[in-house]
């Protein structure tokens, strides 16, 4: 598992440590949010020593549930590593606007990725479904933290901005509707990468190995 950028390699660990921290909200930069999850929650740190950085929280959040899309100025047709300086800044920003938008859905994704990593650990199937229950609930009850993509990884994307943005908007609706019941996923074969991982990002990958 990749560790973070001048943090501890151990980035459940670390996830753990910046949840307690005395703040109620963080922002920290990393690989595109699905495809990261599918592979056990693979992250970059934001630059900082912590690899935590306070930020506001937002009045205009929009919640679980809510109505979720890209919104950019940037054609989405383009394919991401083809796009110039400029566009890949804008669309940076844009999908960071949009995921700091919707800070709560992608919180659901995240605790119930890490819950179920921490059910696995178990051997039988009931132990681990009753531990990522535990897991979810108690991460969900936490402080939330808000990862945004490490926008240089774009450089060697083949997919498109509408198809990454599809990807972004499929997750932030699955999202939503995860609760500690989506962890009895584990006791199906596959379940746990079906339920994290949405078709439009599942094609995301194979355009996007480098993601």
């Amino acid at each position: 598992m990749a560790g973070y950028r001048g943090s501890p390699a151990n980035s459940a660990e670390h996830v753990r440590v910046c949840r307690r921290m005395n703040a109620s909200s963080f922002v920290i930069r990393r690989l595109l949010l699905p495809v990261t999850l599918a592979a056990g929650m693979v992250m970059l740190a934001h630059a900082s020593m912590s690899g935590c950085v306070p930020v506001a929280s937002s009045s205009d959040d929009a919640g679980p549930g809510s109505s979720a899309t890209v919104t950019t100025s940037v054609s989405g047709d383009k394919v991401l590593s083809a796009l110039s300086d400029s566009e890949s800044q804008q669309f940076c920003n844009d999908v960071d606007n949009y995921i700091q938008a919707h800070s709560a859905d992608q919180n659901l994704a995240t605790c119930l990725s890490q819950a179920f990593d921490d059910g696995s650990a178990l051997m039988t199937t009931s132990g681990q479904v009753l531990e990522c229950k535990v897991s979810f609930r108690d991460c969900a009850s936490s402080p939330s933290a808000v990862y945004l993509p490490d926008c240089s990884k774009w450089k060697t994307c083949g997919a498109t901005v509408a198809e990454y943005s599809k990807c972004q908007d499929d997750t932030i609706a699955a999202a939503h509707l995860f609760t500690a019941d989506s962890c009895n996923a584990l006791s199906t074969e596959g379940g746990q990468k079906a339920t994290l991982t949405p078709p439009s990002c599942a094609s995301l990958t194979a355009k996007c190995p480098g993601l």
